[in-house]
């Protein structure tokens, strides 16, 4: 099996998908169990790229399917000297629902909170609709550095304390 690596982020688009897929790639590899059923470790490398376009090395990925399985979420089928075919337990698929739930609160915390400052800067009004092109907006935040200070003060304004 040739070597597979991390890719390297070249913009901050890549980046945030390799730090999300990096942090919650126990959370991946059980819902990718979840819908396909039984994969090999290969296999679930080869889903998560499809999917994210993150490659994940066997060393980073084989230690969390020890790790996992320790935990009782998934469970070893065949044995192979380097690898063997996985599944997801029934605690694996509580702890799985239970964590998507939790994942779904703080996405829906995340977005309530970006559109009372998009609200509060009249970008959108209070049926979502959007008064400027959204592009041309996020562009302005790119380049413009004092102006992200002042949405990031603004969001931590309306932060719950």
């Amino acid at each position: 099996m040739r070597k597979i690596r991390l890719e390297e982020s070249r913009d901050d688009d890549v980046d945030i998908k390799v730090r999300f897929v990096k942090s919650f790639l126990d959370v991946i590899i059980a819902f990718l169990l979840e819908i396909k059923g039984s994969l090999s470790g290969y296999r679930i490398i080869e889903n998560i790229y499809i999917i994210a376009k993150v490659l994940i090395p066997p060393s980073t990925i084989y230690p969390l399917f020890r790790s996992m399985e320790k935990r009782g979420l998934i469970e070893r089928l065949k044995v192979k000297k380097n690898g063997g075919i996985f599944r997801l337990t029934v605690n694996g698929e509580k702890w799985l629902h239970k964590t998507m739930g939790e994942l779904t609160k703080i996405q829906v915390s995340i977005l309530s909170t970006i559109s009372l400052c998009l609200e509060k800067r009249g970008i959108i009004n209070q049926n979502f609709t959007c008064q400027i092109n959204p592009t041309q907006y996020i562009t302005k935040l790119k380049v413009d550095k004092p102006r992200k200070i002042e949405v990031l003060e603004e969001l931590e304004e309306l932060l719950p304390t």
